[in-house]
């Protein structure tokens, strides 16, 4: 028996062939067949093929975000460990998690909050300042609250994955809508 030694980037690159392989002829628009990608790699969870949505462009916005010098705010800080913020300085951009914040925590108990609630506070007032990215997977108040505090996302991406779906969305007001029990963020320009 032999052991095969491989690159970083060859492992990556021989993945993302497998995942292409196994999505076979499904199509995806321009740009957001990498996000889908991604995610699959990721999360070794292929139905999110089937349980992505997108609004029309948000790649397109997200990429001009950044290129604007966008923060980035997740809600975990797994999520936050695994954005590339030397890339992201490259282009004046930034990302941030409040959630694990000892003042965030302290502010969100004395005012009978939740975090999240305190976080997306947080995160409208830098959306007053700059492009704002918001990655939300694991505090569904962030997502009711995005709306509710003026907080203006360039794009936004939110799961609720006890309800399998997720949505990306573009700049606008933030709204939640329940449909067939999944929790959608839906934010329009």
């Amino acid at each position: 028996m032999s052991i095969e030694f491989w690159k970083p980037e060859e492992i990556e690159a021989e993945s993302f062939r497998r995942i292409g392989e196994e999505l076979g002829d499904r199509q995806f628009p321009a740009g957001v067949d990498l996000v889908v990608k991604r995610v699959i790699h990721t999360t070794a969870d292929f139905s999110f093929a089937d349980t992505l949505l997108f609004s029309e462009g948000v790649v397109e916005q997200g990429k001009e975000a950044i290129r604007q010098g966008a923060c980035i705010v997740t809600d975990t800080n797994m999520a936050l460990a695994g954005i590339n913020k030397a890339r992201l300085a490259g282009f004046g951009a930034t990302a941030r998690c409040f959630m694990a914040e000892a003042d965030v925590a302290a502010e969100a108990k004395e005012r009978g909050v939740t975090r999240a609630t305190v976080s997306m506070e947080r995160a409208a007032a830098l959306s007053a300042e700059r492009p704002l990215i918001l990655a939300i997977g694991n505090a569904p108040t962030a997502l009711v609250n995005q709306g509710a505090y003026g907080c203006r996302a360039t794009a936004a991406c939110a799961s609720n994955r006890g309800a399998g779906r997720l949505c990306q969305c573009g700049r606008g007001k933030g709204t939640l809508c329940r449909e067939q029990h999944a929790a959608h963020h839906c934010a329009r320009p």
